[in-house]
């Protein structure tokens, strides 16, 4: 679901809410940036910041992307690159699943917060959604809800809130194309699913799931439906959520 074009927008919608309601701030850091859609769209808003990436294919379609934003600094390659930079928002999207030390990532970025800054965070929620899908994309957890809140702690952050982004709808929708994706083996290293996790789209995979993608990912009929599902932002249930956290000032 990650490069489902409407669940896309709709985690931007929660981004711009959030960004609103909490007074997130630039500079920014996107770790893990992909093909540069979140960077793009906190530029398009007037922000300035950092776009990293380790892979060279995510960084090339990135910068290509990012062009028209001269505010977006895009890296290629791993955080130590940016050592001693801090930044008042941090956002790590569908990326903590695929790094093995988990905790270690999450100090890292911590270390890279400025006093008071906030972290942003996409990620898998309840361990017993684990499906094919989280396979081929190179996961290696899922979590609960209790354990990323106790991760977040243990990093020297305080989550102030989360929203779900995928019940009812996004939740259903992934029933069904897992109904109809072909099974593939997984075959590669996790790291290389991850590499290539920015372009997988599972919709793609399935004649029928191609064709309902191109009809349900039309804009205007998810308008009425955000609605609805905003009034689920504090379900536990589903299969991916957003954190908000923040670092506390001395």
């Amino acid at each position: 679901m990650p490069n489902f074009p409407p669940l896309r927008r709709y985690v931007f919608s929660v981004v711009d809410h959030w960004i609103s309601r909490h007074e997130l701030q630039p500079p920014f850091l996107e770790v893990g940036c992909g093909t540069g859609s979140l960077a793009g769209h906190l530029a398009a808003r007037g922000w300035h910041g950092v776009a990293l990436d380790s892979s060279k294919d995510a960084i090339a379609h990135a910068r290509a992307a990012l062009v028209p934003f001269p505010s977006v600094e895009v890296c290629e390659g791993a955080l130590s690159r940016l050592e001693g930079r801090q930044f008042q928002t941090v956002f790590i999207m569908d990326v903590l699943e695929h790094v093995r030390d988990d905790e270690g990532l999450l100090r890292t970025l911590a270390g890279h917060l400025a006093p008071g800054g906030a972290m942003v965070l996409l990620t898998p929620v309840n361990p017993q959604e684990w499906r094919q899908d989280d396979v081929l994309y190179g996961h290696f957890r899922r979590y609960s809800w209790a354990e990323l809140e106790q991760k977040l702690g243990a990093a020297g952050l305080t989550l102030q809130t989360r929203w779900n982004v995928t019940v009812p709808f996004m939740w259903a929708l992934r029933r069904v194309y897992l109904r109809l994706l072909p099974t593939r083996a997984a075959g590669d290293a996790q790291d290389t699913l991850t590499a290539a996790s920015s372009f997988y789209n599972p919709w793609n995979d399935h004649v029928f799931l191609k064709t309902a993608s191109s009809l349900f990912g039309l804009p205007f009929w998810w308008k009425p439906l955000f609605w609805v599902q905003d009034l689920f932002a504090g379900s536990r249930k589903g299969h991916a959520a957003m954190f908000l956290a923040r670092k506390e000032k001395p």
